[in-house]
């Protein structure tokens, strides 16, 4: 796992890969969802899970019942395990056709397992990236960070009230030294800050 994570970085690095592997952070996974909720895998079928949203954090729901086609392992990025009823997730989706939603994210980003009342947010790079902790999630490995639940809930609600806000702090050099209390949010701005605006 740790050498395909390595791969797939320096792909990333170079202009002649054919790969196209470019992870959504947090905040773009907020911005682009149409539909953010908690879920339960009721059931599967060859391509498709069908999920119980118990809640809806952003966008509306008719039925709380939706079909969500299932994320599709490649060369460069793999779900951290295989999809099994019962698994309760936190899903940021987009409609891609009537009546079935696709999950955000090339790399699975738009899936976060829950576990008893723990959100487990998967690294962008894995194993490779020295901060993040090796938890065991449903079964299997995943390098990542974890979150109360109600943390990310209220953090999605209070990033989308304030988004400019937060993208200020973000572009600031000492944007570390700022009070923000919820830790997913602090993860946020940080990810915001390392990927993006410490370059510009």
């Amino acid at each position: 796992m740790r050498n395909n994570y390595l791969l797939c970085f320096l792909l990333m690095l170079t202009s002649i890969s054919y790969a196209k592997y470019d992870p959504l952070l947090v905040s773009q996974l907020i911005d682009k969802s149409q539909i953010i909720g908690i879920g339960e895998i009721k059931s599967i079928d060859n391509s498709n899970v069908l999920v119980f949203f118990e809640d809806v954090i952003k966008g509306k729901l008719t039925n709380r019942t939706l079909k969500i086609s299932q994320f599709k392992n490649w060369t460069c990025a793999s779900r951290w395990t295989n999809y099994k009823r019962g698994q309760k997730i936190m899903f940021f989706l987009t409609t891609s056709e009537v009546g079935l939603y696709k999950i955000l994210g090339s790399g699975d980003e738009g899936e976060l397992p829950i576990v008893n009342e723990k959100i487990f947010y998967k690294s962008l790079y894995g194993g490779l990236d020295k901060k993040s902790t090796k938890f065991k999630v449903y079964g299997a490995d995943l390098y990542g960070y974890s979150f109360k639940v109600l943390d990310v809930k209220t953090g999605i609600l209070e990033y989308i009230s304030n988004k400019l806000t937060f993208h200020k702090i973000a572009k600031q050099k000492n944007f570390e030294k700022q009070k923000i209390k919820n830790p997913f949010l602090k993860k946020l701005v940080s990810e915001l800050h390392t990927e993006i605006y410490q370059y510009q």
